[in-house]
């Protein structure tokens, strides 16, 4: 377990470079296990915690279990959240303070402050949420409702 000068953690996969078709370096960051989510340190530029969006995520564990990890940075040995605060304090609210289920996360190491925004900016710039036309395109194979709608929706010409 490693420590930090919260608590501690365990690296369950280290950081490797691996090459891309054209022989570009791509970084696979290292995973880690904690079973602690008080070690993350929030920064104060992330966004403001929408109360809605963590029910979602909370919804969408019980449904489907911790489907991805949290993205951190290390930082002057501190762990600061970077992507996942919705997902670390639906977390926190399924598992409580007790600890008894781990957490999995990245591990980014940066140089300056500077260096996690710019990450954290190009993290959630990258993203894109599953639309309404993504979401009835994926359920239209199954469903005949489905189906319907679409063609009702591209007759009348609805956005």
């Amino acid at each position: 377990m490693r420590r930090t000068e919260k608590n501690s953690y365990e690296i369950i996969q280290k950081e490797y470079v691996g090459l891309t078709n054209d022989g570009r370096k791509v970084i696979y960051h290292a995973l880690c296990r904690t079973f602690d989510l008080d070690i993350f340190t929030t920064l104060e530029h992330n966004r403001l915690v929408n109360k809605a969006h963590v029910l979602a995520i909370m919804d969408s564990i019980m449904d489907n279990g911790v489907l991805r990890p949290l993205v951190v940075f290390r930082f002057e040995y501190q762990l600061f959240l970077g992507d996942g605060q919705h997902l670390k304090e639906a977390l926190k609210r399924l598992l409580g303070t007790d600890g008894k289920l781990p957490v999995n996360f990245y591990v980014i190491d940066v140089k300056d402050k500077i260096e996690m925004v710019k990450i954290m900016s190009d993290i959630n710039y990258a993203q894109k949420r599953f639309s309404l036309d993504d979401s009835l395109r994926a359920w239209a194979e199954y469903s005949e409702e489905v189906r319907l709608i679409l063609k009702y929706k591209k007759l009348y010409k609805m956005k």
